[in-house]
């Protein structure tokens, strides 16, 4: 199983909490100010994540499919049951992948990436949302709470991390962000006050942003023809060159 199973379905509980739906509704939000920009004939989400909220609502592709190892009958879009990492698509075939916490359950996200890799078309769109490991909510991860559900649950990895990865995979990363910042109630003053200096101090912003997103191009790799010697040299010089015997037939 390329998903581990437990932790999936956990993160996918927790998506169903107030903390959960607010997320998702944010990678929503931030998907629209990207999905319409980006056009093709097959757009596939690894993960189905929820059945109440669509991340590729706003795009423009007709061909949506979910691709998941688990998928609850009641779910209303195009889907396929599917191991993740090995993906039942034709090599250059898919215009846009998007991946919404897929590589934090992923046994082997490197060989998750090749697959993407493979199927996306030259110059082809990869999308990764991903929880930001070092936000105030992920160091939360280390000082548990009792009964406190919160989804760190996977495997996460920061977006330099993956920015690497995805440099050896063959891809070029165009743009990357943080979103989602962390208010909660208690501390909810604090936090504010420090969400302005994270605004005049943009370094420090990942310190107060629960999610991240990113977006890489397919890389092509374009052969450049040897130039032969003999054409930097103005051709060939015949003058050497031995006069073609003629040909002789005997016949019985």
């Amino acid at each position: 199983m390329d998903f581990n199973h437990l932790s999936r379905q956990s993160f996918y509980a927790w998506l169903n909490t107030s903390s959960g739906i607010r997320l998702l509704e944010e990678e929503q939000l931030e998907l629209g100010n990207i999905l319409p920009s980006l056009f093709g004939y097959h757009i596939v989400q690894l993960g189905s994540l929820s059945q109440e909220i669509n991340l590729l609502s706003s795009s423009y592709i007709l061909d949506q499919i979910i691709v998941d190892t688990e998928i609850s009958k009641e779910f209303q879009m195009p889907s396929i049951i599917s191991k993740i990492d090995i993906l039942p698509f034709g090599s250059e075939t898919i215009d846009v992948v998007l991946l919404p916490h897929t590589l934090e359950y992923a046994s082997s996200p490197h060989f998750l990436l090749q697959e993407v890799q493979r199927v996306l078309i030259p110059n082809g769109t990869l999308i990764i949302l991903g929880l930001n490991p070092w936000s105030f909510l992920g160091i939360r991860r280390f000082f548990p709470y009792k009964g406190e559900q919160i989804p760190w649950y996977g495997h996460y990895y920061s977006l330099t991390h993956i920015q690497r990865w995805l440099a050896l995979s063959g891809f070029k990363v165009v743009r990357s962000r943080y979103f989602l910042f962390h208010s909660t109630t208690k501390y909810s003053r604090l936090i504010k006050n420090l969400y302005s200096l994270a605004n005049t101090k943009r370094y420090l912003s990942p310190f107060f942003f629960e999610g991240y997103l990113l977006i890489a191009n397919k890389q092509v790799v374009r052969l450049n023809p040897v130039d032969l010697k003999w054409e930097k040299q103005g051709g060939v010089e015949v003058s050497g060159i031995v006069e073609p015997v003629a040909q002789v037939h005997f016949y019985d």
